[in-house]
């Protein structure tokens, strides 16, 4: 069965699901296994964290020589609880949880047996590993920074056999992490002191019989990864940092049932620190570093009171790669408009109803993350777009600039339609693909980081070409957006 996709781990299911079977101790709740019996920590002295009193674990079907990252959920005596996160750059919104870096505790498996073990990963910072092959259970330690310790749940697991398994190294890939922004970069360019996670993906080939749900995460430890020239890509424990420009090829296999697998190579490039394309924004985090609620990008709005933190990226783009390098440490950061306030640091929070927007710069060029301030519950605002004029006679075929008079009216409710034309917060996307159009896509300004504009027009680069469909383009506004088509004639 081919695994999908360049992930650090595979699910692996066969046919036919089988019943969720619970360790000693333990009784099946809502498809968890929960213990019976706790051996359970209370409040320590000295601001150490509290340690949770239970937790319940989902089982667990991993594959002997790899690991699982187990779902877990635990509880304090105080009646609180919270699903635990244990890959440190995750940060999607996820209701009710906590991550294990911020938690104040660690996590490891006791294993009476030796059937599992405990391994760290890059995204699964407490992994359940498959020592050998058979059914047992582990229970689940929690430590905090004092070292008091605590057993607080147990976990029923099946290491299944690697006998029979063949297992191949595919490709090589660069981790996240997820806070970075989207740029359609390849995933193979490094700049000057930017380290990344190497993401190994595999190919499993699998026995009739497997059970389902079957799991099975690299463990860094068992891959052997090397790279042709340390002088330019040094690779240390599944991470890899770009010290020179250059091209130097990593190569990686795994040690498995006592032998290696046949390696996969992947050439990295390495970007010296030269200017940076443009300035972009990591991706806004609340402060549970969580993604804010509708974000992915970009801030629609934000309601007055609401705090995030993002950080700054210096883009090194080329023809056919783009590596990334943090300036959080040196770039100028300031605000424009009222809406923000800047308490310390990457940290924003709303403060007032209207415009408000970050710009960073470094070395001649700046980035803007805009966003509108509004009172709390405000719905998206209706937002109409037209360009004038909408039929135009470019006069030239091909590749050209065109600076359109365009207007971006706003509507909340019943109020007043307002004109936000030149507002920060307005974006520019490409069209909906519904029927045949030509995209405009809007300039950007490299020194002010927003979209460029001349004699109050703003400026697009677009393709004319003998009979052409319709051209147009997207306008998004405060959560609010509309759609431009207009006629490019020769």
């Amino acid at each position: 069965m081919r695994a999908l996709g360049p992930a650090l781990f595979f699910v692996l299911v066969a046919s036919c699901a089988e019943p969720t079977r619970c360790g000693p101790g333990t009784s099946l709740v809502d498809g968890l296994c929960t213990i019976s019996q706790l051996d359970a920590g209370s409040a320590l002295d000295g601001g150490s964290a509290e340690l949770p009193v239970s937790a319940t674990v989902d089982a667990v079907t991993v594959l002997e020589g790899f690991a699982a990252c187990p779902s877990i959920t635990v509880a304090w005596r105080d009646g609180r609880s919270a699903k635990l996160l244990l890959d440190p750059e995750y940060a999607v919104p996820v209701r009710n949880a906590l991550h294990l870096a911020s938690a104040g505790f660690t996590v490891d498996w006791q294993s009476m047996d030796g059937k599992t073990g405990t391994a760290a990963l890059p995204s699964c910072q407490g992994a359940l590993t498959g020592l050998a092959p058979g059914r047992s259970t582990a229970s689940l330690r929690v430590t905090n920074a004092a070292g008091a310790s605590a057993l607080i749940g147990n976990v029923a697991v099946e290491v299944v056999s690697a006998a029979g398994i063949t297992v191949r190294p595919q490709y090589l890939a660069l981790r996240g992490p997820d806070t970075f922004p989207s740029l359609g970069r390849t995933e193979s360019a490094l700049a000057v002191g930017e380290e990344r996670s190497l993401v190994v993906s595999f190919d499993f080939t699998l026995p009739p019989g497997t059970p389902a749900g079957l799991v099975a995460f690299p463990i860094p430890d068992a891959l052997t990864l090397t790279s042709s020239d340390e002088s330019i890509v040094a690779v240390r424990s599944a991470r890899v940092r770009g010290v020179r420009a250059g091209v130097a090829t990593v190569t990686a296999g795994y040690r498995f049932m006592g032998s290696s697998t046949n390696p996969t190579s992947q050439a990295f490039t390495v970007t010296d620190e030269q200017t940076p394309s443009r300035i972009v924004f990591g991706l806004p985090l609340d402060d549970r570093g969580f993604f804010l609620p509708d974000t992915s990008r970009t801030l629609e709005q934000l309601e007055v009171g609401q705090c995030f933190t993002t950080s700054v990226w210096g883009a090194i783009e080329t023809t056919s790669s783009v590596a990334l390098r943090s300036l959080d440490q040196v770039a100028t950061v300031s605000l424009v408009g009222n809406g923000l306030s800047a308490p310390g640091g990457l940290r924003f929070c709303a403060v007032a109803e209207g415009e408000g927007a970050v710009r960073a710069c470094h070395a001649g060029r700046c980035g803007v993350l805009a966003t509108v301030v509004v009172p709390a519950q405000t719905r998206a605002p209706t937002v109409v777009a037209t360009v004038t004029p909408d039929d135009l006679r470019t006069g030239v075929f091909g590749q050209q600039r065109l600076c359109l008079a365009v207007r971006v009216m706003a509507t909340w409710g019943t109020a007043t339609p307002v004109d936000v034309s030149s507002s920060p917060a307005v974006r520019f996307a490409a069209p909906f693909n519904g029927g045949p159009v030509t995209p405009l896509r809007a300039r950007l300004d490299v020194a002010t980081g927003l979209a460029e504009r001349e004699q109050d027009k703003t400026c697009f680069d677009v393709e004319v070409i003998p009979n052409q469909p319709d051209s147009g383009f997207r306008v998004f506004f405060a959560g609010g957006q509309s759609e431009v088509r207009l006629k490019l004639r020769f």
